[in-house]
């Protein structure tokens, strides 16, 4: 990336402080709902932080984009510059450097002097280099036309509640990050920890402010940030949508690793996944995602499809159902990934290993092909050291 692009990226992130500051004032989440489907742009934009950062909701970067268009297309320009940002960045699921571009350009265009102008204006000029001719003609043309829609907004379909623990309160509190929700956490002692992910060589270190840490310790909890591979924080993102708010509600869980603790194995030890018996039957694959860029297919075993009968439990990773599953260097974090679903979901795989890259565009493929179908995906990050 561009130096002078990961610098606006910076600033866009000291931003989306400023316009978080004041969420706990703002109206609660069924007020938004019911204002945002009225069409008020404001609400909209309120609605896509929730989803940007799982406060009170669950994290859906896609739902969280949907809500900025529809603001964006209102004439809100900080959805309109947000929409921008979050295409440029890559962080949207079907990031797309023209949609940027034109959305920047419009922020641009409709705040003058502001400073979301200004910034919008900024990150455009360092998008140009990377378009055609033809593509910012393009966007020249769409933002001489550009006309706000008004009227009643068609939502994209909007889920969950508020968490009992309060954890989706602090994360709230932070800004997006761009690799998935935050996790909450308890010690041995019962001290609660938000535990946040961020890409390795993002500028969380800057966006989380010490204010962000002070506030976070008056409420009785620590802030632990764990970076992951760019790659891994991709795959957060498409997985997020399809996931089960926990484990327990999934019926799945990492043996000898308690739900809402770190999960951390150490050079020999075993990975295990318990997958809880269920009313109907299902077919369940599992996927190992590297640092390092490879994704290792563990389950189902070539010739076979994962296929688990109504009732019954499985056990996978201990030699019990197929091959034992020992933890080895390379030592890092890594992501498992686990899908239950009506119909094989990963019969289009090939045996042993592909890069994240490959793996990715066919896990989104397939969560498209399989729309409307039950299928549910669990994934946990892993920690793996040395002794």
């Amino acid at each position: 990336m561009p130096l002078r692009l990961r610098r606006n990226l910076l600033m866009f992130g000291l931003l989306g402080l400023t316009l978080r500051a004041g969420l706990a004032a703002e109206p609660d989440l069924a007020a938004d709902r019911v204002a945002a489907a009225g069409g008020d742009p404001a609400a909209l934009v309120r609605l896509a932080e929730r989803y940007e950062t799982g406060a009170g909701v669950p994290f859906d970067l896609e739902v969280a984009r949907a809500l900025l268009e529809l603001a964006a297309e209102r004439g809100d320009v900080v959805a309109q510059y947000r929409l921008g940002v979050l295409q440029a960045g890559g962080l949207a699921p079907e990031a797309d450097l023209d949609e940027a571009y034109h959305w920047l350009r419009l922020a641009a265009a409709n705040a003058a002097d502001a400073p979301v102008g200004l910034l919008a204006g900024a990150m455009s000029e360092a998008l140009e280099e990377r378009l055609d001719e033809a593509a910012l003609e393009r966007a020249g043309q769409r933002v001489a036309a550009f006309t706000p829609v008004d009227g009643p907004a068609e939502l994209p379909t909007l889920a969950g509640a508020t968490s009992g623990d309060g954890s989706a309160d602090l994360a709230a509190l932070l800004p997006p990050l761009g690799c998935g929700a935050p996790e909450a956490v308890s010690g041995s002692d019962g001290a609660l920890t938000l535990l946040a992910y961020a890409p390795t060589g993002s500028m969380a270190d800057i966006a989380i402010t010490p204010g962000i840490r002070a506030d976070l310790a008056r409420r009785g909890a620590a802030l632990d940030v764990t970076l992951l591979s760019p790659a891994l924080c991709a795959i957060r993102a498409v997985a997020a949508p399809q996931g089960a708010a926990d484990g327990e509600a999934s019926g799945i869980a990492l043996a000898g690793v308690a739900e809402g603790s770190r999960a951390v194995l150490r050079d020999g030890d075993m990975l295990v996944i318990d997958v809880a018996a269920a009313s109907e039957p299902r077919y369940v694959s599992v996927d190992y995602v590297v640092h390092t860029g490879q994704v290792w297919h563990l389950h189902p075993p070539p010739g076979e499809d994962g296929y688990l009968p109504a009732g019954q439990s499985l056990r996978l990773g201990d030699g019990s159902n197929g091959a034992a599953w020992q933890v080895g260097a390379p030592f890092g974090a890594d992501l498992v990934l686990v899908s239950l679903s009506p119909t094989p979901f990963g019969a289009d795989r090939q045996p042993g290993e592909e890069s994240v890259e490959a793996y990715r565009a066919r896990l989104q493929g397939r969560l498209q092909a399989a729309a409307g179908e039950p299928v549910r995906l669990f994934e946990r990050v892993v920690e793996t050291r040395a002794r």
